[in-house]
C-alpha cells in the first residue's frame, strides 16, 4: 500500500466532490470570518475563525495518495497547533506572544512533515534567500521588540526553516503536491510576518483581510499537500 502512495503521489493533485465541497465551505467560513472580523464582530469570529481551520484539518484526514502516513499526521499536529493560536488571538490582543508561540510550533510540524520526505534540504543559495527575507523582517521591527527581540529570532528561524524545507521538498520530488506545501508555507510565513508588523511596527490598511486570507488560504495549501488524492 506504501508503494502505491508513493507512486501516486508524484502525480498531479486529484480532487474529488467531497474535496471540492469542503474547499467551498472553508472559503466561505473564511470569508465569513474575515467579514466579521472587519466589522468587529468577535462572538461570530469565535465560531467561524476555528470552523474554518477544522474543515481544512479534515480535507487532511480524508486525503488518500499520502507520501507517508508520519507527513500527514504532521500536518495533522500542525492545524492542530494553528487552532490553538486561533484561539489564543481570538481571546485578547495581548495573548499575540502566545498566540505566535503555537504558530511556531505548527511551522515545525510543518517542517518535520516536508522533512521527512526526502531528508533536509542543504541548498546555501536557496537558505541565503530565505535568511535575507528574515533579516529585513527583523531590522524592522527590532527597535520596538524590548524583550521579545530573542524569541523573535527564534520564531522567525523556525517560520525561515520551515519555508526554506518547503521549497527543498518540492526541489528534490518535483511534484504538485510538494508545489503546494511550498505555496502554502510561503503564505502561512506571509501572513505571520504581517501579523508581527501590524502589531509591533505600524498598523496596516485592512489587516484582516490580508493577514487572515493569506492565512487560511496557505493552510488549504499545506493540507493539500497531505496527498495526491483528496475524494
Amino acid at each position: 500500500m506504501a508503494n502505491i502512495d508513493q507512486k501516486q503521489a508524484s502525480g498531479t493533485i486529484r480532487m474529488g466532490t467531497i474535496t471540492i465541497f469542503l474547499t467551498g465551505l472553508a472559503a466561505l467560513l473564511g470569508g465569513l470570518t474575515i467579514g466579521f472580523e472587519i466589522a468587529d464582530v468577535q462572538s461570530l469570529v469565535f465560531i467561524f475563525r476555528p470552523a474554518t481551520t477544522t474543515v481544512i484539518l479534515i480535507i487532511v484526514l480524508l486525503s488518500r495518495a499520502i507520501p507517508s502516513r508520519q507527513y500527514k499526521w504532521m500536518i495533522v499536529f500542525g492545524l492542530g497547533f494553528s487552532l490553538v493560536a486561533d484561539s489564543m488571538l481570538m481571546l485578547a490582543a495581548e495573548q499575540i506572544n502566545w498566540g505566535m508561540l503555537f504558530f511556531s510550533i505548527a511551522a515545525f510540524f510543518y517542517t518535520y512533515a516536508f522533512v521527512s520526505v526526502k531528508g533536509f534540504y542543504r541548498s546555501p543559495a536557496s537558505a541565503a534567500i530565505f535568511a535575507l527575507f528574515g533579516i529585513i523582517l527583523l531590522v524592522l521591527v527590532w527597535s520596538v521588540l524590548g524583550d521579545g527581540q530573542i524569541p523573535a529570532v527564534i520564531i522567525t528561524l523556525i517560520y525561515l526553516v520551515m519555508g526554506w524545507q518547503a521549497f527543498g521538498q518540492w526541489r528534490q520530488t518535483a511534484e504538485r503536491r510538494a508545489l503546494f506545501a511550498f505555496v502554502g508555507a510561503l503564505l502561512f510565513m506571509a501572513s505571520v510576518s504581517l501579523l508581527a508588523i501590524n502589531q509591533f511596527l505600524s498598523p496596516l490598511p485592512e489587516p484582516d483581510l490580508f493577514i487572515l486570507s493569506t492565512y487560511f488560504i496557505g493552510q488549504w495549501f499545506i493540507a493539500m499537500s497531505a496527498g495526491a488524492v483528496h475524494p
